[in-house]
């Protein structure tokens, strides 16, 4: 009874420790997603901002 209470709370933990780095890896996807958009909205407003420069002057 001993030996599969702990082996249950093992299992239980095992669980625990693999959502939770699974929890860990989606939040930084997210972050470096939404950096690299972050980057791609900043550069299209310089690109955007050059082109209409050039084209006034």
């Amino acid at each position: 009874m001993k030996g599969s209470a702990l082996l249950a709370i093992l299992i239980v933990a095992a669980f625990l420790l693999a959502a939770a780095l699974l929890a860990t890896l989606f939040i930084l996807l997210v972050l470096l997603v939404g950096l690299a958009g972050l980057i791609a909205l900043l550069t299209g407003i310089l690109v955007l901002v050059l082109v209409c420069h050039l084209t006034l002057s």
